[in-house]
């Protein structure tokens, strides 16, 4: 879980850093936005929540309770431009729900 947590963190540092980029991930918007967010786990799923959660006002964008969008496949194809695609449609909220990671997590230069 520990390790998750550290690669999403990395992957977001990575972007906001400008040391990885993506055509469909807009720096200037995620860097503004990320601060407001944090990667945690609830015991079983790595979660990001809002950071408002430290005040009392839960608002999980990512929850076992909201709608499971996909289950992705760290061994399908193009699972890395998939994996984009839903983190630039949550991160805009133009889509709320789950997205599940089924395999192993490995770090990219």
């Amino acid at each position: 879980m520990d390790t998750a947590i550290a690669r999403c963190r990395d992957a977001v540092k990575r972007i906001a850093t400008g040391k990885t980029d993506h055509p469909s991930i807009d720096v200037a918007v995620l860097s503004v936005i990320w601060p407001s967010y944090k990667v945690t786990s609830d015991g079983e799923m790595v979660v990001i929540c809002s950071r408002m959660v430290e005040q009392g006002l839960p608002t999980t964008v990512l929850s076992g309770s909201q709608a499971e969008l996909a289950v992705l496949q760290t061994t399908q194809f193009r699972f890395v431009d998939s994996l984009t695609a839903f983190a630039v449609l949550l991160g805009q909220r133009l889509l709320q729900g789950e997205v599940t990671i089924v395999g192993e997590l490995t770090r990219h230069p």
